[in-house]
């Protein structure tokens, strides 16, 4: 390793040979190089001392692809079945449309609980399609008909 000098800061530094060789090692640190080229810091570097541009702000940025409380979106669930989900608070916290509607018509807390479409769609989200059971009820309706297409 040799001595070198910083072209922007003029600062001592230590470089390997081989870089001074590949026309490289001008500059102390990225972020010199990025101050003599472009005029400024690049962006993601911390300057120790500085205020992070995020102080004193709680989430009054949004990012345009950022969803919104409210919005709903379709999307597959373990079983590959498609649901709908809507977005009921920040930062990310979503719940299936289904208990949403339930919730909302009966007020009876759905944790827990399944929420089976009489139809069998898992989009007609009607609360006349919704029926509150318990895990093991549910799995009774299934099987049942599973043991029906079965004979």
């Amino acid at each position: 390793m040799i001595k070198s000098i910083c072209k922007r800061c003029e600062k001592e530094f230590l470089i390997y040979k081989c870089r001074i060789s590949q026309k490289r090692g001008k500059y102390c640190s990225r972020r010199c190089y990025a101050l003599d080229q472009k005029g400024h810091a690049p962006s993601g570097f911390y300057i120790k001392g500085e205020a992070p541009w995020n102080k004193g702000k709680k989430r009054e940025y949004s990012l345009p692809t950022q969803h919104k409380i409210g919005s709903i979106t379709i999307r597959k669930d373990a079983n590959g079945k498609k649901r709908r989900w809507i977005k009921i608070g920040h930062p990310s916290k979503w719940i299936q449309y289904s208990h949403y509607i339930f919730r909302k018509h009966t007020r009876i807390n759905t944790f827990n609980k399944i929420i089976h479409h009489l139809d069998k769609n898992p989009l007609n989200d009607t609360f006349k399609n919704l029926q509150i059971v318990s895990r093991s009820d549910h799995m009774k309706l299934h099987l049942n008909k599973e043991r029906k297409l079965c004979k």
